[in-house]
């Protein structure tokens, strides 16, 4: 049994990135059809986590939305690809500066809660890279404090703090 929602562009950027149970984790482009006529959102050559840099932005500005649960295709890897890489120097580079173009969107709780992957990784690089992101990740304490967890998990939102001071 299929169901659907149909939803403003503002509703829809909402229900899928600001007031998610996930955290926002629908921003892939794969997990949206489009019209053939549409304007589709441009990336920013080169960067990687490019999805997140516009995705959220091209929701909000759609007329209609239509969420379903009707399986539509079947992804298959076939090839490796940032999605399958681990984490290096760059994705995480990348991953900053998606952060710092896109905050203040309205999803900054979503961006700030992904951040914390990427800077456990950072903490394992050689040096230089090593001290260069973690300065960049120290000088976001605002994005930290965009974070919001439940109450029973607050004690995670110390941790993170105690680490980037």
């Amino acid at each position: 049994d299929v169901s659907a929602l149909e939803l403003s562009g503002t509703d829809a950027f909402d229900r899928l990135y600001v007031n998610s149970a996930t955290c926002g984790m629908y921003w892939t482009c794969w997990r949206f059809v489009h019209r053939r006529t549409s304007a589709l959102p441009r990336f920013r050559p080169g960067v990687i986590h490019e999805d997140v840099d516009v995705l959220p932005r091209y929701v909000r500005s759609l007329t209609k939305v239509v969420i379903s649960d009707e399986r539509l295709y079947r992804y298959t890897e076939a090839r490796e690809g940032a999605a399958t890489q681990v984490f290096t120097p760059r994705r995480v580079r990348d991953a900053l500066d998606v952060t710092a173009h896109n905050f203040g969107q309205g999803f900054d709780a979503m961006l700030a809660y992904n951040l914390w992957g990427f800077y456990k990784a950072a903490k394992t690089f050689p040096e230089p890279e090593r001290s260069e992101l973690l300065a960049e990740f120290r000088r976001h304490r605002d994005w930290l404090a965009a974070v919001e967890l439940p109450r029973k998990t607050a004690w995670l939102k110390r941790l993170y703090a105690r680490f980037l001071v």
